[in-house]
This record gives structure tokens, sequence and C-alpha cells, in this order.
């Protein structure tokens, strides 16, 4: 009887050594199939989440930035040129094209005319233009070619012993070249943050 109860007492103790074993076993391998996708803690795991976000950078972008023509401006001088009984004066300014190409220039002109009202030689300022006395902008443009000189001529019509003063602005065409600027812009961007996900 001690024989057979020995043999039933071994057995026994084979069977829950049997089952340890298997449940360890079981655990080890449960543990492990989430140590493999890393950072893993019991049933959570760290994962990388995209999302979007607008950023502010810099661009170096081209523009066309105009470039003045060289000129001089080599005189200027008004006379009557008057023809039969319209009196008028002009006003000439001769301009020299320095800039290796040829161009087209422009003057503006400004008359003021002193009218004698009264025949007794007594002036008053008024502007000029055609209708009544006021201010009038004139103009002239011409083609000069590189290295030449020519006379750019404003006009104004008066009547007999008026007197005119004078003054301008040449007016220089303008090239073109690229040059460069910086400018503010936005774009979207990808980035990613650390979320932890349990099963």
């Amino acid at each position: 009887m001690k024989k057979r109860g020995q043999a039933v007492a071994i057995s026994l103790l084979v069977i829950l050594l049997a089952i340890v074993l298997v449940i360890g076993i079981f655990l080890l391998f449960y543990d492990n199939s989430y140590s493999l996708t890393g950072n893993a803690i019991g049933n959570c795991r760290d994962v990388q989440v995209p999302y979007q976000q607008t950023e502010n950078y810099i661009e170096s972008v081209p523009y066309q930035a105009p470039v003045p023509i060289n000129y001089k401006t080599i005189d200027r001088y008004s006379d009557d040129c008057s023809s039969g009984n319209n009196y008028k004066e002009c006003y000439y300014v001769s301009v020299e094209n320095t800039a290796d190409f040829g161009a087209e220039f422009g003057l503006d002109c400004l008359a003021r005319v002193r009218v004698n009202r009264d025949n007794n030689n007594s002036y008053d300022d008024y502007r000029y233009d055609y209708r009544n006395y006021y201010n009038i902008r004139l103009h002239d443009y011409q083609y000069i070619r590189s290295g030449d000189t020519r006379d750019l001529v404003c006009e104004v019509g008066i009547n007999k012993g008026d007197d005119v003063s004078w003054d301008y602005y040449v007016i220089p065409p303008a090239t073109t070249e690229v040059q460069y600027r910086n400018v503010q812009k936005t774009r979207t961007v990808t980035n990613y943050r650390t979320e932890r996900v349990c099963n």
C-alpha cells in the first residue's frame, strides 16, 4: 500500500509541475508577443501618429526691378516761337543719351504766365491753360540714340506782352533687371507625435 501511495503522490507532483510549466511557457510567449513591437508594457504600446501643421518660412523671390537710363542735360533755354498773330513761347531742354542703347526720353514742363491785365505795367501771377489761367504741364517725348543729343520742346500760347517762367522735369526711360527680395510664405508639413495605445 505504501508503494501505491507513493506512486500516486509522484504522479500528482508530476502533473502539477507539468501544469506550472505549461502556464509559465504560455505567459512567456504572451509577454514576448508584445515586446516584439518595442516599447510595449503589458498590453499597451507606443505608436507614432502623424499630424499636419502650418509653418512660416522665408523664400527669396525674383522680380523685375526698374533701372533708370543714364543721361545728361546739356542746355535749356526759352525762345519766342510765335507764328503770325499766334503768340507762343517755347522751352527747349537739350538731353544727351549716355546709355549704350537708344531709348525714348520725356519732358514735362510747367509754364507760369504773368499777364499784363491793365496795360499799366501792373502784372499779376496767374496759372495758365487754354481755358483760363492755371498751371499746365506740357509734354514732349523723343527717341534719342545712344550718344546723341536732341532738344525736347514744350510750348505755351500767350498774349502779346505776357511774361512766362518755366520749370521742367526730364523723364528718363527705365530698363529692368532681375533682383531678389525675401517673401514670407506658409506651408503644411507632416510631423509625428508619440501616443500610447492599449488593447
